[in-house]
């Protein structure tokens, strides 16, 4: 590989692994999946990820309010440090439609960096561990818990 290529791949690396950071979040007031306008275009130099859709799918759930709706209706965090319940089960969602069948796999979708770019968040998906514990607590919050 050319040392460009490098550089370029290590670059890319550095960032995804800053914007994975621990960091003491404020309680937040609005959902982590932001999304952004997004465009598609092919391109030889640019990223691009393995369910381009996911982008499409996240800006119609964000036009359509889908957020704001799991937010009113579900209620099983008590702080949003920094996720809010929307956060989750849309990650959760997303990692369906990508093709993920495990928790595991979200892993994968927090390592690509125009998975993460697509769905306009700075630090996304919670971490397998933070799932587990919300899917505890919402099958014990339903009726089939």
């Amino acid at each position: 590989m050319k040392k460009l290529n490098h550089k370029i791949l290590g670059k890319r690396k550095r960032k995804i692994e800053k914007r994975l950071e621990r960091r003491h979040w404020e309680n937040q007031e609005r959902p982590m999946f932001r999304g952004i306008n997004i465009g598609y275009e092919m391109d030889a130099r640019h990223k691009g990820i393995a369910c381009g859709g996911i982008g499409v799918i996240h800006l119609m759930a964000k036009r359509l309010g889908l957020a704001k709706q799991i937010d009113k209706h579900l209620h099983l965090l008590k702080r949003h440090l920094p996720y809010h319940e929307s956060d989750h089960v849309l990650n959760l969602t997303y990692n369906v439609l990508a093709g993920g069948r495990r928790l595991e796999d979200i892993e994968l979708q927090r390592q690509d960096e125009g998975w993460m770019d697509a769905l306009g968040g700075r630090r996304l998906f919670p971490i397998r561990r933070r799932q587990e514990i919300f899917f505890g607590v919402f099958q014990k919050e339903t009726w089939w818990g």
